[in-house]
């Protein structure tokens, strides 16, 4: 404000001498000179009682207001920063969390192909026995098959060997005892 003040002190005589239109000595040394000097003055000392206090408080208020702005701003980024460091720190967790999780589903899907070859080769053991259990009893049963085929054959051979060498007096001994036997067992 004093810088003001004093510009405005050394700039008046150029003012004045400006809107005179005389000589420069002429306009300096008049009356007219005295009565416009001192009307600024007062238009100065009145600006400074009534102005001063207004604009000084404007600027201020001004400065307060940029500096209450800075802090804030200042103070947001540091807010921004600090939750910026957080979700970095939160990505890495994720991260390391995500390689976990990955390594533990490699392992647990090695695991689970060492089971399912486990249960596969127990599966395929199970089939391969109950194939050679159904081989073993198509065999026995091929073999009864063929063994009562013979039975038959030779049933029948004998049948008509007994048929063509025994009379009927033999027929009747054989069928008595035959008879016998049965009612023994029963």
């Amino acid at each position: 404000m004093k810088n003001l003040f004093i510009t405005t002190l050394f700039l008046a005589p150029t003012a004045v001498f400006a809107s005179s239109g005389h000589s420069a000595i002429d306009g300096l040394f008049s009356a007219d000179m005295a009565y416009k000097g001192a009307n600024f003055l007062i238009l100065l000392v009145l600006l400074h009682i009534f102005v001063k206090k207004p604009l000084t408080n404007a600027l201020r208020a001004s400065t307060i207001a940029t500096r209450d702005e800075f802090d804030f701003t200042q103070k947001q980024v540091e807010e921004k920063e600090a939750e910026l460091k957080k979700l970095k720190a939160d990505f890495e967790e994720m991260k390391a969390e995500l390689e976990a999780k990955k390594a533990d589903a490699l392992r647990s899907m090695a695991e689970e192909k060492v089971k399912m070859i486990a249960d596969t080769k127990s599966q395929a053991k199970l089939i391969e026995e109950g194939a050679i259990k159904r081989a073993n009893q198509a065999t026995l049963k091929a073999k009864n098959d063929i063994r009562n085929a013979l039975i038959e054959q030779a049933t029948k051979l004998a049948a008509s060997g007994v048929k063509d060498n025994i009379d009927k007096a033999q027929k009747k001994g054989l069928l008595d005892t035959y008879n016998n036997s049965l009612d023994e067992a029963g």
